[in-house]
């Protein structure tokens, strides 16, 4: 019981507001531009939930809050097109939380989930390439518009943390970033909202840090946080 109420919350929460606010900075993914990004839909509702992305044949990246107290069956993934609709559906047998993600400030937000059959990788499916964040670089973040049946992605630049603290300075809820998290920003009407956690931040083509939460409500003009995917590689690593 507590698990059906539980996914009928997430449904009513995530309907309400799914996806980027893009505003005029919405772009749409071609197929094959980010073949490393699938969605983690909710089984039972086929209803998408978290962003992903694959690492290996066997192993997809996302946030620890999408599939904490959870169980595998629970959800599946969704791969391979630009279009949900037209997506692969693969079920999902392991899930594993970094053993020190923190549900209060998100701190260690990431975690492995596995695949019931490996991944057969061609021109729509491929691995990301992990990389290292550089402050003041410019990315993009890759996700999904459920609304919209498509993938898309929106522009951000990786700040400093001073530069960071100084855009929250008027936010009602302020979390002083901790090692093993970026900040991220697109500006007014651009940035992470419900439905984006998990998607990869994407520098040059290559990842370097997965989307965990908005700073204030969606597109207010505050920064994202990012977990940072090499800070922890040590920990995926010896879990795959």
């Amino acid at each position: 019981m507590y698990t059906y109420l539980k996914i009928v919350v997430l449904l009513i929460t995530i309907k309400s507001s799914l996806g980027f606010i893009h505003g005029h900075e919405r772009h749409l993914v071609t197929p094959g531009q980010f073949p490393s990004v699938v969605s983690i839909s909710i089984a039972q509702y086929a209803q998408h939930y978290c962003g992903g992305v694959i690492i290996s044949k066997k192993w997809v990246l996302t946030a620890a809050r999408c599939v904490t107290n959870t169980i595998p069956g629970e959800y599946h993934l969704v791969v391979g097109s630009t279009h949900l609709s037209n997506g692969t559906k693969i079920n999902i047998t392991t899930i594993k939380v970094h053993p020190d993600f923190d549900q209060k400030n998100l701190h260690n937000d990431i975690a492995l989930v596995k695949p019931q059959k490996e991944f057969t990788f061609g021109d729509n499916l491929k691995p990301a390439e992990v990389s290292k964040i550089s402050i003041n670089s410019s990315g993009v973040v890759v996700g999904w518009d459920e609304n919209r049946d498509e993938a898309e992605f929106i522009n951000v630049r990786i700040l400093s943390s001073e530069e960071c603290e100084k855009l929250e300075e008027d936010a009602n809820e302020r979390e002083k970033s901790s090692s093993g998290q970026v900040c991220g920003y697109g500006g007014v009407g651009v940035g992470l909202c419900f439905g984006d956690w998990g998607n990869p931040l994407m520098v040059e083509g290559k990842l370097v840090a997965l989307a965990s939460y908005s700073v204030e409500s969606c597109g207010l003009g505050f920064p994202d946080m990012y977990t940072d995917v090499s800070y922890h590689w040590d920990w995926i690593k010896k879990n795959m």
